[in-house]
């Protein structure tokens, strides 16, 4: 997952992976079988900060190559989101900044 900061003015991305628990609670109403599975957040760890230019130039070669493949603008935008673990929004800022770059 990435997550925007504002460090002196300037925004990085930080990298974090969350470990969950897994708890798992079976049991039976009436003639139903009921599994429930919960995961509890252990801990959160920051795996890498990331300057936002180079995330950019990053997203920038993925978009260039899906708009390559036919992909429209929504496809992109979630796709982005669900690669590089981002809300919809901030993929979208992104999408524009690539579409910029790479048709002005």
């Amino acid at each position: 997952m990435l997550a925007p900061v504002e460090i002196d003015g300037r925004r990085v991305w930080l990298e974090i992976s969350v470990v969950v628990d897994r708890i798992v609670r079976e049991y039976q109403i009436e003639d139903t079988r009921v599994i429930e599975i919960d995961r509890v957040p252990k801990l959160a760890q920051v795996d890498a900060v990331i300057e936002e230019r180079e995330l950019a130039s990053m997203i920038t070669r993925d978009v260039a190559w899906m708009i390559k493949e036919g992909l429209d603008k929504k496809q992109i935008v979630r796709r982005i989101a669900e690669i590089y673990g981002m809300d919809e929004h901030d993929a979208l800022e992104f999408y524009h900044y690539a579409e910029w770059y790479l048709f002005s």
